[in-house]
């Protein structure tokens, strides 16, 4: 199967002006990934902003039961892929896989409505954000240590090392919407000027800029974080649970 998802397969597909082959290699792309389910990966992202690398389990595939018509062709839209212990939740058309010396790279379809305009459609564009499969020591989340409803990022950088959370990211524009990660343990975290730097066991981490304060609840612990242009896109939780509000 894989062999029909190499780049040169990809770059065929899409610049082809047949509607029909696109949906084939999208089939084989969801029949793909179908097949990776129950299977451990390392998701990896880098801007200017922000670069992390957590852990993530493939799951089920769930589909929107609303979308635009894609202008090639009718087409499902992939918007989530759900593990009991982790989610992917995907922006975009999904519309391909291209297999690198890396990992998997993702290709999709944006879809555009800028303002007293028509919407724009770019296609072929690669993802940012790309992931590896793995092996990974499966960890369970804490608790999060009671603390008050004004700590500071100090006192919750104390507080955290040692424990093991959900870390649910956002990235401003790209395919991934939001993950949210497997538990990781939390080894190091250090706070210089506005960057944030989180170290966690099997190579796991994330670097952030623009952190301006931290909020504290009895089940997650959200990181505001600013950047110019995309405001507070890249704020953040550290959870104990896949449910923010689950008690």
């Amino acid at each position: 199967m894989i062999e029909q998802l190499t780049i040169d397969t990809l770059d065929t597909f899409l610049n082809s002006k047949e509607p029909i082959k696109r949906l084939v290699e999208r089939w084989i792309m969801l029949d793909f990934l179908d097949g990776l389910k129950g299977s451990a990966a390392f998701m990896e992202y880098k801007d200017v902003c922000m670069s992390f690398r957590v852990p993530f389990r493939i799951g089920e595939l769930h589909f929107s039961l609303y979308y635009d018509k894609p202008q090639e062709g009718d087409f499902v839209k992939l918007v989530q892929i759900r593990d009991k212990d982790s989610v992917l939740k995907i922006k975009h058309y999904l519309t391909g896989i291209i297999e690198t010396e890396e990992g998997y790279q993702a290709v999709y379809t944006k879809k555009e409505y800028p303002h007293n305009a028509s919407h724009i459609v770019t296609q072929g564009l690669k993802g940012t954000a790309q992931f590896q499969l793995c092996d990974y020591w499966k960890v369970r989340a804490t608790s999060i240590p009671p603390m008050t409803e004004n700590a500071t990022i100090r006192t919750v950088i104390r507080e955290m090392i040692g424990k093991s959370v959900h870390l649910i990211l956002r990235t401003p524009d790209d395919w991934l919407q939001e993950i949210t990660s497997l538990p990781l343990y939390l080894e190091h975290i250090s706070w210089e000027g506005n960057t944030l730097s989180i170290l966690g066991t099997q190579g796991t981490y994330l670097h952030i800029n623009g952190v301006t304060r931290v909020r504290v609840n009895e089940q997650y612990i959200l990181f505001d974080v600013y950047n110019s242009p995309h405001g507070y896109s890249y704020s953040f939780y550290m959870a104990s649970s896949l449910d923010l509000y689950k008690k």
